[in-house]
């Protein structure tokens, strides 16, 4: 019996080209022939953009939370990204900004003007990733991969889009009758940059 046996063992490690080797080395070579699982690419793409935002959001003052939640409200966009396109919201143009009075050291509102909002409404080129269509950044051949390099952008990311080009659409938030919420469907490749700063500090240039 035990004979038989070891002339399997013998004949198993012949079949793995492992005959000789210390158990280390078996180790080693498996690792080799059965490499470990490709790192999840979205994971690392978005440990990246995390880095290089450097903890912005969490140094935010509390007037600036303000400012942001108002430029991204909370809006459903009434539609859904298809293939490979994207569906971006794009930021509202700033209603005001906050200023620090010498005599108080208190924050007083200040509004702009609606002329130089308008300006900055229709030039707005930064936007907040809300939905990736199901081709988006994906190997055509099996959409289950990513591309090599992974998704340029994902969910929750704020990028820079072109100002023309897309298709764009508002919608006003319930309560509100002014100042709509903006979004856009832009294609997978017009994702021009990430934006690793707060989105409030770039303004449109004309």
């Amino acid at each position: 019996m035990s004979g038989g046996n070891g002339r399997g063992l013998e004949g198993s490690s012949a079949m793995l080209g492992t005959a000789g080797l210390l158990p280390e080395d078996i180790v080693k070579k498996q690792a080799m022939t059965n490499p470990a699982p490709p790192p999840d690419l979205a994971a690392v793409v978005r440990a990246i953009y995390d880095k290089r935002c450097g903890g912005w959001y969490d140094k935010m003052t509390e007037q600036e939370r303000e400012q942001l939640d108002w430029c991204f409200p909370d809006v459903h966009p009434g539609a859904m990204p298809s293939g490979d396109f994207i569906l971006v919201q794009i930021r509202r143009p700033l209603k005001f900004k906050f200023v620090r009075k010498l005599d108080t050291k208190k924050f007083i509102k200040v509004h702009y003007a609606e002329e130089s909002r308008d300006t900055d409404k229709w030039n707005t080129s930064v936007g907040k990733v809300l939905e990736l269509g199901r081709l988006a950044y994906r190997d055509r051949r099996d959409i289950a991969k990513w591309w090599d390099e992974g998704p340029w952008c994902l969910p929750g990311f704020f990028v820079r889009i072109p100002r023309y080009g897309n298709d764009r659409w508002e919608i006003v938030p319930p309560g509100e009758d002014q100042d709509p919420a903006q979004f856009a469907i832009v294609k997978e490749r017009d994702v021009l940059a990430p934006v690793t700063i707060n989105p409030l500090y770039m303004r449109s240039h004309i």
